[in-house]
């Protein structure tokens, strides 16, 4: 049986248009398929198969449905991983700032320190938390969507 035939037996299609991978999945619900050499993820290998392209590894194959375990060609789209998180984002399924659980700081807190003057430790003492994150949301590292 052809490697097509395989991927083809692990394909349960749904009512939304998904091709939920039945196969082998990791704890997020993606799909692993073995490609002959070594175990591939599943909606990855489809998009290579389907656009006859190798895709570099520095590039992510996302999900237009949002869901890990679809392999539907029709779902499937090429980004960086900035791409598929700004996706996320976009979407609410990312949650961010102080919409977080353990979020200690407001979004008025973040516009707060990148306008003082005050110094890491003196902020850190203020909002209850840790220098590296004050540095960390100043340099833009933490709170980027703000």
């Amino acid at each position: 049986m052809s490697r097509l035939g395989k991927f083809l037996n692990f394909i349960q299609e749904t009512d939304s248009g998904c091709w939920n991978w039945s196969g082998h999945k990791d704890k997020a619900g993606y799909g692993y398929f073995w490609n002959g050499q070594t175990n591939q993820l599943a909606h990855r290998w489809m998009y290579e198969y389907t656009s006859q392209q190798n895709i570099p590894d520095n590039i992510v194959i996302c999900h237009s449905c949002d869901n890990p375990s679809c392999v539907n060609p029709m779902h499937l789209f090429h980004g960086t991983q900035k791409d598929n998180i700004q996706d996320s984002v976009l979407k609410k399924r990312k949650i961010v700032g102080e919409s977080h659980v353990k979020s200690k700081l407001t979004v008025n807190d973040v516009v707060y320190i990148r306008s003082s003057t005050a110094s890491l430790k003196e902020l850190a003492s203020t909002f209850g938390v840790s220098m590296t994150l004050i540095s960390n949301v100043r340099n833009k590292k933490r709170w980027k969507h703000v």
